[in-house]
């Protein structure tokens, strides 16, 4: 027994995990289906060049329509096709070119599975699969730059990471897909769809049957960055986020959105987010939906946990159908959190308006002029601080409080009040 021990102790010892190549001593792999534009290419399809490449080796797909879904199993691949994208023409919809584009149309449910650490995949069209690109949350320090992805039936990635290293997905142009241009879900069965650790960066979307980029639904979301990207005419809204940490929503832009549903909003929020920053977004509305939305009731599933300690500031909110930031009535769902500096004017309903159960914030340095409803309507939320804001101009009321005794304003710029003269000049 002792012998046979040391032999297994001794096994165990000698195996091998792969390690990426240094530089020097990776290679490059050439893949071309009909070796028309690439007639030296070793391989005819992207999977048997996956299958036969080492960690750290660059895979370059040529031209051509690829009927397949390339399962990535290794570490550190690179996986290059000739696309280039141009974010600002994402929305003029164009056919893929199998002779001057890298075309993976999906023969199961995906065109790309990357399973595996620091994967690279750029420069793609990837159309016509259920899912475009699929990540894992037992992996993480995924790349995915420069792509198309288009035409999938639920959504053209779906980004899942455990945060070990950062994973950044940018400069893609995702659009027209069944469901969302990015959606951070669970896929497999058992699988947590947890995502963590990510920067997710100067992307364009533009007419997927929901969101942009949705950041909800099973799962936890933890450091995510949502920065400096751009939803045009997304169907329920351009970002959405729920169950997340440490988290921010920043310098993106949309237009005409949402501009099929008018319970949506450019940037939607679900429950249980602790830390959200939602900042420096300009968002112009279609004719219907909102601008900033908190609810809990429109996510499935809906995580029922208060929004605790988000900042909200220095969003530029016109010209939607329904208000410029609304936290509606869940019970509970904005608390401890900071509305400021906001522009929220030239909406048809009210520039910011807080529900019952949105208790115990400071909204403060906003300006919500022009709208079609009220300026700042505290409808029955109660403990909160309403300072140093500008209202004027609004159809209803600048300032309109329906439990005056509980809320605190002060130093607010309006001229019209409900209760009258208890708010303005006050």
């Amino acid at each position: 027994m002792v012998g046979k021990a040391l032999l297994l102790v001794v096994a165990a010892s000698l195996v091998v995990v792969p390690q990426a190549l240094p530089r020097s001593q990776a290679k490059q792999l050439l893949v071309d289906k009909d070796k028309v534009q690439c007639p030296k290419a070793a391989f005819t399809s992207i999977q048997a060049a996956v299958n036969a490449s080492s960690p750290g080796d660059t895979i370059k797909v040529c031209p051509d329509q690829y009927d397949e879904s390339v399962n990535v199993t290794k570490p550190s691949l690179t996986l290059v096709g000739p696309t280039t994208v141009n974010p600002g023409q994402c929305s003029a919809v164009t056919a893929a070119d199998p002779t001057r584009d890298a075309i993976v149309t999906g023969a199961a449910s995906y065109s790309f599975s990357l399973v595996n650490n620091k994967v690279t995949i750029s420069g793609f069209v990837v159309q016509g699969s259920v899912d475009g690109i699929d990540t894992s949350d037992t992996f993480s320090g995924y790349r995915i730059t420069n792509n198309i992805a288009q035409n999938n039936s639920t959504r053209g990635i779906d980004l899942l990471s455990s945060g070990k290293n950062q994973t950044r997905v940018d400069h893609n142009c995702l659009r027209q897909n069944g469901n969302s241009g990015l959606q951070s879900e669970i896929v497999v069965a058992g699988d947590p769809g947890n995502l963590s650790n990510a920067l997710v960066d100067h992307n364009s979307t533009y007419g997927n049957g929901v969101d942009g980029l949705d950041f909800s639904g099973a799962g936890a979301r933890a450091y995510v960055t949502v920065i400096q990207n751009t939803s045009v005419e997304d169907g329920l809204g351009g970002v959405s986020m729920d169950n997340s940490i440490g988290s921010s929503i920043s310098q993106n832009v949309t237009q005409g959105t949402p501009s099929l549903y008018g319970s949506g909003a450019a940037i939607f929020v679900g429950g249980a987010n602790n830390g959200l920053t939602i900042s420096g977004n300009t968002l112009t509305g279609g004719d219907l939906g909102n601008g900033i939305k908190l609810t809990q009731v429109q996510f499935t599933p809906a995580f029922t946990a208060p929004n605790v300690g988000l900042n909200v500031s220095g969003n530029v909110v016109t010209g939607f159908g329904g208000s410029g930031i609304l936290a509606v009535a869940d019970a509970p769902n904005l608390t401890l959190s900071t509305v400021s500096n906001n522009t929220s004017s030239g909406n048809a309903g009210s520039g910011i308006r807080l529900q019952i159960g949105n208790d115990n914030n400071k909204v403060s340095n906003n300006g919500t002029d022009k709208n079609g409803a009220n300026g700042i309507y505290a409808d029955s939320a109660v403990g909160n601080t309403f300072a140093n804001n500008h209202m004027n101009l609004n159809v209803g009321f600048d300032a309109r409080d329906d439990n005056r005794p509980a809320n605190t304003w002060t130093a607010n710029q309006c001229i019209t009040d409900s209760p009258a003269g208890t708010i303005c000049g006050s």
